[in-house]
């Protein structure tokens, strides 16, 4: 879940901060900045309260799998994070955010704004315990 924030909130800010890019027409940039305004006004509708539960959750999340991996217990750490991706998978404000993203999905092709991408396969590849911060 908090990868995919930072993912985002990275994705506008680099798009918001960055410069024409080369064969950006007026037009181009025009509607660039009503996705962005379209993408801001979604994620000022998400329930705030909803997400600051959910941080409280992936903290509890990762400071058990951290324990886990600590105590050796990488099986188990594997276990439940998976429960716990199942459990946020069903959240409301996940797909809210989901949503939000689509929105500005597609904006940052031809820039070099791909971190979306390369993240979510390293981390595909990865155990938990190498994961958690």
């Amino acid at each position: 879940m908090r990868p995919l924030i930072f993912v985002t909130l990275f994705l506008v800010s680099a798009l918001s901060h960055a410069a024409a890019p080369q064969g950006m027409n007026q037009a181009d940039m025009q509607k660039m900045m009503e996705q962005m305004s379209k993408f801001q006004t979604c994620i000022e509708k998400i329930d705030k309260k909803q997400l600051k539960e959910m941080e409280r959750e992936q903290k509890k999340f990762e400071d058990n799998a951290r324990k886990l991996c600590t105590d050796g217990k990488r099986d188990e750490a594997e276990k439940l994070a998976l429960s716990y991706s199942i459990e946020m998978s069903k959240k409301p404000v996940l797909e809210e955010l989901s949503k939000c993203g689509k929105i500005v999905e597609g904006m940052a092709q031809g820039m070099p704004v791909t971190v979306a991408t390369d993240y979510k396969k390293e981390e595909r590849t990865k155990h938990i315990c190498e994961v958690i911060p």
